[in-house]
């Protein structure tokens, strides 16, 4: 097993593999955020919209609950209920991807939990690994969900410090019964976004990776409108 500072800085080509003991201590007292496509895999399984199972299963709509003990609210007795769906951060473990400004990827090795029974060698490579969880669509979601979300905190930022609440859609706010002074945004939510914001019903069944395309044409249709708008109101002036 090679040392842990021999694991820092990993490229795709870099060996390395991991074998899972099956112990869950991963599942463990961990944060796990989750990005709309995420969202909209797990809703699927679980037969809910993904408004329904943002208001049952999240934490401000990112994080995933967890049980009173630290464990994640979809350990069961078997291991994890939702396994085949599981976000990004559960496949990746125990790699961490890095992407800078200029699109670059790095990965390093996160220290394993404690009592973890899985076994890091260096028997294939960083790019084995990534293929053999299934990671292309879940990196593919993460780096079109950043470029989205980065364009949008600064038209976020623009219009609610400068033009007020007024000019935003509804479907921009959180939903009735969330803290109505903040401008955090409801926007993890595919369905509603895509309800709202194009004009059409999508069923809970429907495929999450078409529908995070619908999702982010919904918000970039937006943005792009409130650009324009933003163009035309420095031409009168």
């Amino acid at each position: 097993m090679p040392k842990q500072t021999d694991i820092q800085n990993l490229a795709r080509s870099s060996p390395f593999s991991f074998v899972c003991g099956r112990c869950s201590s991963c599942c463990t007292n961990k944060i796990i955020q989750v990005n709309p496509y995420e969202i909209g895999r797990l809703a699927t399984q679980c037969s809910l919209t993904t408004t329904k199972f943002i208001q049952l299963n999240t934490e401000k709509g990112v994080y995933l609950q967890r049980h009173s003990d630290g464990t994640c609210l979809f350990l069961g007795k078997n291991g994890c209920e939702v396994h085949p769906n599981r976000p990004l951060v559960c496949r990746l473990y125990p790699l961490c991807r890095y992407v800078s400004s200029d699109g670059s990827e790095s990965f390093t090795v996160t220290e394993l939990m404690p009592n973890c029974q899985g076994l890091i060698n260096q028997d294939g490579t960083v790019a084995t690994y990534l293929v053999s969880q299934n990671l292309a669509p879940y990196l593919q979601a993460a780096d079109l969900y950043l470029g989205l979300f980065t364009r949008l905190a600064e038209a976020l930022s623009k219009e609610v410090f400068q033009d007020g609440r007024s000019s935003l859609p509804d479907w921009v706010f959180v939903s009735p019964g969330d803290d109505p002074k903040g401008p955090f945004p409801n926007l993890l939510d595919m369905d509603q976004v895509i309800g709202k914001g194009m004009g059409r019903h999508v069923l809970a069944s429907s495929d999450p990776y078409k529908k995070m395309f619908f999702h982010i044409k919904a918000i970039d249709k937006w943005l792009d409108a409130l650009k324009e708008g933003d163009h035309e109101e420095r031409n009168k002036r």
